[in-house]
């Protein structure tokens, strides 16, 4: 007889148990007069909060360059590089009003990373070519305008 109250106690105990929890979780609607707090911050016909609004990347294309290949004093071949600028969706005009300055600029260390370069190698570093044009691009133009110097395409002739 004791078996037998005990099981009945137990199966009350967890029928009440899981009647408060679908309740809680606002499964059924509250039966016991507020006595169980439903979960807060759950509304029905909400619509499920999205991804955040994608923003395009803005580029700027750079004219061509041609960097000669100066080996023993005599010129063993060319390279080509087609740049392109990265901005942020934040950058003002002063990129495009900088890209003459910017061009120079890259021309001349070009001209001088590329042949110490291929002295030591057969293609040249473009991560370390990428590097040293974002630290000239941030001198000239500021912090917050380019997010990256992209090589487009580089070719060995």
């Amino acid at each position: 007889m004791i078996r037998v109250l005990v099981i009945v106690v137990a199966l009350m105990v967890a029928v009440m148990l899981g009647l408060g929890g679908l309740i809680h979780f606002n499964i059924i609607p509250d039966i016991t007069g507020g006595l169980i707090k439903p979960m807060e911050g759950k509304v029905e016909n909400a619509p499920p909060p999205g991804p955040p609004p994608r923003v395009d990347p803005i580029f700027l294309n750079m004219a061509p360059f041609s960097i000669p290949v100066i080996q023993n004093k005599e010129v063993t071949g060319n390279i080509y590089f087609a740049l392109r600028l990265e901005m942020y969706p934040t950058a003002d005009g002063r990129v495009a009003k900088a890209l003459p300055q910017l061009h120079d600029l890259y021309l001349r260390a070009l001209f001088q990373m590329v042949p110490d370069m291929m002295t030591e190698r057969t293609t040249p570093d473009y991560r370390a070519i990428k590097a040293r044009l974002k630290v000239i691009t941030e001198r000239v133009v500021g912090t917050g305008q380019v997010k990256d110097v992209i090589v487009m395409s580089a070719f060995t002739r």
